[in-house]
């Protein structure tokens, strides 16, 4: 009979068990083997186990995956990003961020260790698991999607963390494997974000039958969506990457130049029509 305690640690741990914490738990070594004899628990990794009754799942594999990488490691890249309900699917490879490097091999399903230092602020522990917190979670997974990276980049931006955060989280990971290729993929995000929030706003005003606008320039030589002529509004949208206190465009002398956010799109278009109507342009 296992002791009670163990018998919570397991169940809490979606049926998986180290070698390790079975013996700080009181079991000798003895006993451990015999109930792999009996099947009692099977392998997953070397030293990590299944207990009989449970379902090797998603949830046991990550769970084994960290176990099995030891002391300090850390659920990175698609799978913390399943694990924080980012993505739908787990990956079949699971990625350990690790402290120091390891040589030993996964004998279950595949395991990706990488060894690199994290920042406090990218970690935390989600049902006690430690993972990587959302942002760096995100960057890495889209790092790790390859060529569908950039699509779960951009899902991710716009349902579950911010850009800023996501930035920050990059800059304090420099020295992090895939470092320069997650530079790329968030200026190209800010970039693909800043387009997208000009279709909606011109999908916005259309659709509410808005008048006596078109697209235009009304700044020194730098564009703007979308003008009003009579009223001398331009409006101005900016994409994931603006930060609030950044400085706009210089209106021509007699214009007013009006600047919302992805977000006022998104999920406040009745702001871009409070203001104009404010300013005599509104539909």
């Amino acid at each position: 009979m296992l002791p009670q305690s163990l018998q919570d640690l397991i169940a809490r741990q979606s049926g998986v068990i180290s070698r390790g914490q079975a013996l700080d738990a009181g079991l000798t070594p003895a006993a451990v083997d015999d109930r792999l004899r009996l099947r009692r628990w099977r392998p997953v990794h070397p030293g990590v186990y299944l207990a009989a009754g449970h379902p090797c799942d998603d949830e046991a594999r990550v769970r084994a995956a960290v176990l099995w990488a030891g002391p300090g490691a850390v659920l990175s890249g698609l799978a913390a990003a399943w694990w924080h309900g980012m993505v739908e699917e787990a990956p079949l490879r699971i990625t350990v961020i690790v402290p120091e490097p390891r040589r030993r091999r996964s004998g279950g399903d595949p395991v990706m260790t990488r060894h690199h230092r994290i920042a406090a602020d990218d970690l935390e522990e989600r049902r006690g698991l430690p993972v990587t917190a959302p942002a760096l979670a995100a960057l890495e997974a889209a790092v790790e999607a390859g060529a569908a990276g950039a699509v779960l980049l951009d899902h991710m931006l716009r349902h579950h963390v911010a850009f800023p955060e996501v930035r920050a989280a990059h800059l304090r990971n420099l020295v992090a494997p895939g470092s320069t290729t997650a530079a790329r993929m968030l200026l190209a995000a800010a970039d693909r974000s800043a387009a997208a929030a000009e279709d909606v706003l011109v999908r916005t005003l259309r659709e509410a039958g808005a008048r006596g606008w078109h697209r235009g320039v009304v700044s020194a030589g730098r564009p703007a969506p979308v003008v009003f002529p009579a009223a001398r509004v331009a409006i101005e949208v900016t994409g994931w990457a603006w930060r609030p206190g950044e400085p706009g465009p210089v209106a021509r002398p007699g214009w007013t130049v009006l600047r919302f956010s992805w977000a006022d799109l998104s999920r406040r278009p009745a702001v871009i029509f409070a203001t104009l109507d404010g300013r005599s342009a509104g539909p």
